[in-house]
């Protein structure tokens, strides 16, 4: 298959979610604003909240929330709580909560940040953005809101205006290693790698615990051609958590990179074992299964995925190869192809070059080679006008000469 030997793009590691750079870290700015909670509470809270204990703040939070109408709540507890909401994929119940904190305390930074990030996480980055300038118009040096105006600038796009967030919030945040991950990851994306090499070197020092640091420095080394660096780095992370999924992910693609398709596939079922609604693992193990010529083992993987998220446009867009390409005839079916991967470009919220690659492959498989020639030219000249590499560029040009002549794309030739 075209898509063999592909990894994740470092985008995909990015720490996800506002709240993911907030655990494990002494929480502050706790002063309360009232005495109706008993301080023994607030400040057991605070401890589970300080070491990422999640459930635990819900759990110990849940007989206080609920008295939020009442003047004397604890604006603490209402921030903890909310940080747990957030942190749990439960964004809606954040968003309610931090609105009836702000209720009490109007001109709390902390709140309005954590708002802003339930709006983010809901998909409302302009919602997201304008809470966060209030947190900072309330508290200038305000590191969450920092940090959301930074994931806002990222959702659109604007990697040098998420770069200047960073490079405002770092500095003030020493001790939230995670935050210098983030930076380092936009830093190598944007080809600042010898910036991102130093920090990934701190991050290292400061957090040699967090199986993500491995991860994510793994995937910056694979990306710079340095294989045998990525393997030793996804060893540790997998050392320190063996159920860590983008390792697993990111191991099981590199051993198949190496042509070791037995451990490729361990690492791979491993993964989908343990996370069976990883739609990548899913799509990653077809790949494992197709270059051990089990097709349909292959396809079994991504009917699984589809079954999980029908809307994915990765997933739309392999699906849509592999039912164009597989060398197993019997297998191949145009019609379904050309559907996923309109789909896929219906869905995709910019145009993708590779996307249009697959399109035409997916026209010739059903013969439509009238169809086929122009999106095949049309994936071409986007490619070479985002300068794709010329091994890209010459497999492409290759697959247009055949669609000229009439002839179907395979991935086993």
């Amino acid at each position: 298959m075209r898509r063999g030997g592909c990894l994740l793009a470092l985008a995909a590691v990015l720490v996800a979610g506002p709240c993911a750079a907030y655990a494990a870290v002494p929480a502050h700015n706790a002063s309360s604003s009232a005495a109706g909670t008993p301080p023994a509470v607030a400040d057991e809270v605070q401890t589970l909240a300080s070491t990422g204990q999640w459930e635990e703040v819900l759990q110990a939070t849940g007989g206080v929330a609920p008295s939020l109408s009442l003047p004397s709540a604890d604006v603490r507890i209402v921030r903890y709580r909310a940080e747990a909401l957030l942190a749990l994929d439960r964004a809606g119940e954040a968003l309610t909560l931090a609105a009836r904190g702000l209720a009490l305390e109007p001109d709390n930074a902390v709140l309005l940040a954590l708002r802003g990030d339930a709006q983010l996480a809901l998909g409302y980055p302009q919602r997201a953005a304008e809470d966060y300038h209030a947190a900072l118009t309330s508290d200038a040096e305000s590191w969450r809101a920092m940090h959301g105006m930074a994931l806002v600038a990222r959702t659109a796009g604007d990697t040098t205006a998420a770069l200047e967030w960073y490079d405002r919030l770092v500095p003030l945040q020493p001790d939230r290693p995670l935050l210098r991950m983030e930076r380092a990851i936009l830093e190598h994306e944007a080809g600042l790698v010898a910036r991102a090499r130093r920090d990934m070197e701190v991050v290292a020092m400061l957090a040699p615990e967090n199986p993500d640091v491995w991860n994510n420095r793994g995937m910056m080394y694979l990306a710079q051609g340095d294989a045998q660096k990525a393997m030793a780095d996804f060893d540790k992370a997998l050392r320190l958590d063996p159920e860590h999924a983008g390792a697993l992910l990111n191991r099981g693609n590199l051993w198949r990179e190496r042509l070791d398709l037995h451990r490729s596939l361990h690492d791979l079922d491993n993964g989908v074992r343990l996370h069976p609604r990883n739609v990548r693992m899913l799509v990653a193990r077809m790949y494992t299964h197709v270059a051990l010529q089990q097709y349909p083992a292959g396809l079994a993987d991504l009917e699984a995925a589809y079954s999980v998220n029908s809307l994915d446009t990765y997933l739309l867009n392999e699906f849509a190869w592999f039912l164009a390409t597989v060398p197993d005839a019997a297998l191949r079916d145009g019609g379904r192809a050309v559907r996923y991967a309109r789909e896929a470009l219906d869905l995709s919220p910019v145009p993708v070059a590779s996307y249009f690659d697959t399109l035409a492959a997916a026209y010739a498989a059903q013969g439509r080679f009238d169809m086929a020639v122009p999106a095949q030219e049309r994936a071409l000249l986007m490619a070479m006008d985002r300068a794709y590499p010329e091994t890209v560029l010459g497999k492409w040009r290759q697959r247009l000469e055949l669609y000229r002549n009439k002839q179907p794309y395979s991935s086993g030739k």
